[in-house]
C-alpha cells in the first residue's frame, strides 16, 4: 500500500517518473547462458573480498579530531586517481553510463574498477557513509566488462553491454544485502525490457550461492 501510494503520489505530481540510464538496451546476443552462470561466480567473489577489504578499515568515530588528516590525504588520494579516471568521483553514474554502452575498452574498465574499489576504501575510512548503492553498481559493471572481454576471447563472443548490466544488478544484490530488490530496481532505472530477467536470474542465483559456499569455508577455517 505505502509503495503504490508512493508511486501514485509523484506520477500525480509530475515526478518520479524519469529514466536515469537513456540508453538502447543492450542484445543478449547468443551464448549469453552459461556466461552469466559464470558471471554470477566472479562478482560473488569480488563482492567477498570488497567485504573482506572493507572490514580491514580501522574502526575510528567520525567526531575524533584524527579524521582531520586521515581525510586530507584520503581526498588528496582521491583526486590523484581522479586525474586518471575522473569517472570514479560522485556517485558513479558516470561510469556505469559508459559500461552499459559498452563505450569503454577493458583495460580501462580494468582500471576503473581498482580506482573505484580503493576511492570507496578511502572515503569511508575518512568518515564517508552512506550512499553505497550506484557505487557498487559502477564496480559490477566494470568488472563485468574485464570478464567479458576475456570471455568473448577465450570461450563465444557475449554483448559487453548486457554483461556490464547484469554484473551492475549482481553486484548491487550481493553488496547491499537486496538480490531481488536490485533486479526490479535496475531495470525500472533504465526502463529495458524483462527479457532480461533471464540473464539476471542466472547471474543472481549463482552469485548467492557461490557468496554462501564461500563465506562458509572462510568462517570453518578460522
Amino acid at each position: 500500500i505505502c509503495c503504490g501510494l508512493a508511486t501514485f503520489v509523484t506520477r500525480q505530481a509530475g515526478v518520479g517518473d524519469v529514466i536515469q540510464y537513456t540508453m538502447a538496451q543492450p542484445s543478449l546476443g547468443s551464448h549469453y547462458v552459461e556466461f552469466s552462470i559464470a558471471l554470477g561466480a566472479i562478482v560473488a567473489l569480488g563482492v567477498v573480498l570488497f567485504n573482506i577489504t572493507q572490514g580491514k578499515l580501522p574502526s575510528i568515530h567520525r567526531s575524533s579530531p584524527v579524521m582531520i588528516p586521515i581525510s586530507i590525504v584520503a581526498f588528496t588520494m582521491i583526486g590523484a586517481l581522479a586525474m586518471y579516471f575522473p569517472e570514479i568521483l560522485g556517485n558513479g553514474k558516470a561510469g556505469n553510463e559508459l559500461t552499459f554502452a559498452n563505450d569503454i575498452t577493458w583495460t580501462y574498465a580494468l582500471g576503473l574498477f581498482g580506482s573505484k574499489w580503493v576511492a570507496i576504501l578511502l572515503a569511508l575510512a575518512a568518515g564517508a557513509y552512506g550512499g553505497r548503492i550506484t557505487p557498487s553498481m559502477m564496480l559490477g559493471s566494470t568488472l563485468a566488462i574485464v570478464f567479458g572481454t576475456f570471455w568473448s576471447i577465450a570461450v563465444a563472443p557475449i554483448s559487453l553491454g548486457m554483461a556490464a548490466f547484469i554484473g551492475a544488478v549482481a553486484f548491487l544484490g550481493l553488496a547491499q544485502k537486496m538480490p531481488i530488490t536490485s533486479c526490479v530496481f535496475m531495470l525500472e532505472l533504465t526502463r529495458f525490457s524483462v527479457e532480461m530477467f533471464f540473464p539476471i536470474a542466472l547471474t543472481m542465483g549463482t552469485a548467492l550461492m557461490v557468496e554462501q559456499i564461500v563465506q562458509t569455508k572462510l568462517k570453518t577455517s578460522k
